[in-house]
This record gives structure tokens, sequence and C-alpha cells, in this order.
């Protein structure tokens, strides 16, 4: 006994197997597709003003992160300046050991 491959199906079986879905009267009330309707609209209006508001957001992120990178490269000659003189400042520790024997 041979098993069968499943086959996808075709867009025309999709579509008839949604449309009693959509269409169907939920206990004597308005079609489904009336109730969800305006969610799907609301959702459309919503989503161009949202997406210009994420798009202001990265581009805010993206420059902040940009000035950071830029501060950063111009304090690290500063940076290291100081780190090489407080090394300088200290004493070795040989040193401690000569004075102290």
């Amino acid at each position: 006994m041979a098993l069968s491959q499943p086959t996808a199906p075709t867009e025309g079986t999709a579509f008839s197997e949604v449309v009693p879905l959509v269409c169907a009267v939920a206990l004597y009330g308005p079609p489904v597709v009336f109730l969800l309707a305006p969610w799907l609209v609301l959702g459309v209006m919503l989503s161009g003003p949202a997406a210009v508001i994420l798009v202001l957001v990265a581009a805010l992120l993206a420059a902040a992160a940009l000035l950071a990178g830029i501060a950063a490269l111009l304090t690290m000659p500063f940076r290291m300046v100081r780190r090489h003189r407080a090394a300088a400042a200290q004493p070795a520790v040989g040193a401690l050991r000569r004075v102290a024997a």
C-alpha cells in the first residue's frame, strides 16, 4: 500500500474554504466580515503614522549612537594622555622596595 503525498491546496480551494468562515452569521448577527472590517481599516489608518514614528525613533537612536561614537573617538587621546600621566606619577614597585630595604 503506497502512501500518497499531500499536495498543497490551490488558491481556488483555499478561497472556497475561507468564504464560509468570513460570511458566517454568528448567532443570527451580522457576518463576521462586518465585525472585522473596521479593525482592518483602523489598522491600515494607524500603520502610516506608526511607521513614521518608528522611522523617527530609529533615526534618533542612530544619530545618538553616531554622536556617542564620535565623542569617544575625540576624547580617546585625552584619556590616553591622562592615563599615561597617572601611571608615570605613581612610583614603581621596585623603587618602593629599594627605599624600604
